[in-house]
């Protein structure tokens, strides 16, 4: 009845991710200054809260998906059998 579990894929071989450039953080910085801009000109309350909810929900997914790409893209613990 108990049959022998298959292997496990091998692992794929991520290639290093590219570094974030200087023009890269430039045009991000400028743009969100804009975007800020555009927000304060309009000055309702609706579109701060609104603002706000999309900055909360943007820095969770840039929080996590760093955390978690960096645990995916660890190496697994070592066995210890103790044998």
């Amino acid at each position: 009845m108990d049959q022998p579990l298959p292997p496990l894929p091998e692992r794929p071989g991520f290639e290093p991710r590219p570094l974030a450039t200087f023009l890269w953080w430039l045009i991000v910085g400028s743009g969100g200054l804009m975007l800020l801009g555009v927000v304060a000109l309009l000055a309702s309350p609706v579109l701060w809260v609104a603002f706000a909810i999309a900055l909360i929900i943007g820095l969770q997914y840039l929080t996590w998906g760093w955390l978690f790409e960096r645990v995916y893209r660890s190496r697994p613990p070592e066995d210890r059998d103790g044998s």
